[in-house]
């Protein structure tokens, strides 16, 4: 079976999931409420078993908790709606490791508590999640994410747990509001980034076959240098992942730096609890204020890659702005803002380029002159804006004839238009010129001072090979003795140059 195949059959049973989904929302929004509780508590008590070796050291103390940090994420991708499911099932998933722990009743009920103030602050402080650019490009993110979540969300929960646990079991109060400060906010700093980043394409893109190698390469190199800085406690080089960490966001963006940041927290809470590594130096080999650095430095790690990160973002923005401004200047810089088609300068810088191509290849090139006739009388009689409508008119029918790729028409000044073929002959711009002729006089625009009493133009064309006899002014003179010769043997025709407009 071809892997298109798989993924087609892949997306056909996610689109029919998110269907029966949407029906059993519809009919009996308790029962999918119930499901999407249920999905909760299993996810949540799962990640807890998971989890729980690598962040807890031998005296109990929480390195980091997690829980907090996957159920923001979780909830920033899921419509407020179905939030009170989504925390229902987080609060009955939590009592059996609370119960197997002993704690007591009235203990555990304001931990679930304090636990709920918690996450739904942190939610409710940051955007909801639609895309991972998207996201990002929120006004303001880390300042939200930095001062509300991270430290605002925490230190509420914190207090309002110590603050009960003095007043209930006279528990010291700085020690338990710090233990859980320092925990959830290490948690919150490294989970929710990766929840958001593991449900967006841009994380998946960095495995696919175009960079598949260089994000291995970056990761192994993280692991690599994080295993040895964290598995000896002779030096202080815990820096010496953060050079990496610079490289990772540098090269990956917003989605490798969060992969590598959890990939470096494993490793450095792993190692640090187990009694290894840069801060076993901290204050007399204490293990609280060793998890107390550790946490800072995970935490500093992940802010760090989240302001290089958007950096890099505004960055791409401000470039994606500044080209797109430039070409709105060079495009207005070369074209005639009345007409809208190219104007002399532009039609000077194509004359050279094609000339010189022309004289490469050993092509023809070619050229119309276009002049609207009687066009004084004309503006006399009808005024300037009737006048600037007729100039429009013309534009826009010499623009509809100009139709191969290469060729340029533009404003030649005045009431003069130039039409500059690539590779045409005498014949092919002659031909060329008389349907331009008969399409302006199809116009019947009116002009009671023209013969005939409608707006018509004279053209003059010219086309031959360059040669180093001749220079791109041979081909606007010739061109120009031919309009001249139109309007002096009765305008509204074609005028062919002379096959040979420079004499030996």
């Amino acid at each position: 079976m071809t892997p298109t195949l798989n993924r087609v059959r892949i997306l056909s049973a996610v689109e029919t999931a998110r269907g029966a989904i949407a029906s059993l929302r519809a009919r009996s929004p308790v029962l999918h409420g119930l499901l999407v509780a249920l999905v909760s508590g299993v996810g949540v008590f799962l990640c807890s078993k998971a989890l729980f070796p690598f962040f807890f050291n031998s005296y109990w103390i929480a390195v980091c908790w997690p829980i907090p940090g996957l159920m923001i994420g979780v909830l920033l991708m899921r419509p407020r709606r179905e939030w009170f499911w989504i925390l229902c099932g987080y609060v009955v998933a939590q009592f059996p490791a609370e119960v197997a722990g002993g704690q007591p009743w009235i203990s555990m009920g304001m931990d679930a508590v304090c636990n709920l103030i918690e996450i739904v602050f942190a939610a409710a402080c940051l955007p909801a999640f639609t895309g991972l650019s998207a996201w990002l490009r929120q006004p303001r993110l880390v300042l939200r994410f930095a001062g509300l979540t991270l430290i605002g969300a925490p230190m509420i929960g914190a207090t309002t747990f110590s603050t009960f646990a003095y007043l209930r079991f006279r528990t010291d109060f700085w020690w338990a509001s710090r233990g859980w400060f320092m925990s959830d906010m290490l948690g919150i700093a490294l989970f929710v980034p990766l929840v958001l980043a593991l449900c967006s394409r841009e994380t998946y893109d960095l495995f696919r076959s175009a960079s598949r190698w260089q994000s291995l390469f970056l990761f192994g190199l993280l692991g690599i240098v994080s295993w040895l800085v964290f598995h000896q406690s002779v030096y202080p080089v815990a820096f010496l992942s953060f050079a990496v960490l610079v490289v990772i966001v540098n090269r990956m963006g917003f989605s490798g730096a969060v992969l590598a940041v959890n990939l470096l927290s494993l490793i450095a809470a792993n190692a640090t609890v187990r009694g290894s590594g840069p801060f076993m130096f901290v204050q007399w080999h204490y293990q609280t204020q060793r998890s107390m650095t550790l946490q800072v430095y995970l935490t500093v790690a992940m802010l760090m890659c989240f302001s290089i990160a958007l950096t890099g973002l505004e960055r791409d923005d401000f470039q994606d702005q500044l080209k797109l401004a430039l070409g709105q200047m060079e495009l207005l810089a070369n074209r005639d803002g009345l007409t809208g088609l190219g104007n002399r300068r532009l039609f000077d810088q194509t004359l050279e380029t094609e000339w010189k191509r022309a004289k490469r290849e050993g092509r023809s090139i070619g050229l119309l002159l276009i002049d609207a006739d009687q066009f004084k009388p004309y503006n006399d009689r009808y005024g300037h804006i009737a006048g600037d409508a007729c100039l429009r008119a013309i534009a826009d029918s010499i623009n509809r004839k100009v139709r191969r790729a290469g060729d340029l028409a533009a404003r030649y000044g005045g009431e003069e238009f130039a039409v500059l073929l690539a590779g045409a002959t005498l014949d092919q711009a002659h031909a060329l010129a008389e349907s331009i002729r008969q399409a302006v006089e199809a116009l019947r625009l009116e002009h009671l001072g023209n013969a005939g009493s409608h707006v018509t133009v004279s053209i003059g064309c010219n086309a031959f090979v360059p040669s180093d006899a001749v220079t791109p002014e041979h081909l606007v003179s010739g061109a120009d003795e031919a309009l001249y010769a139109a309007k002096q043997n009765g305008r509204n025709r074609v005028v062919r140059a002379v096959d040979h407009p420079v004499s030996a």
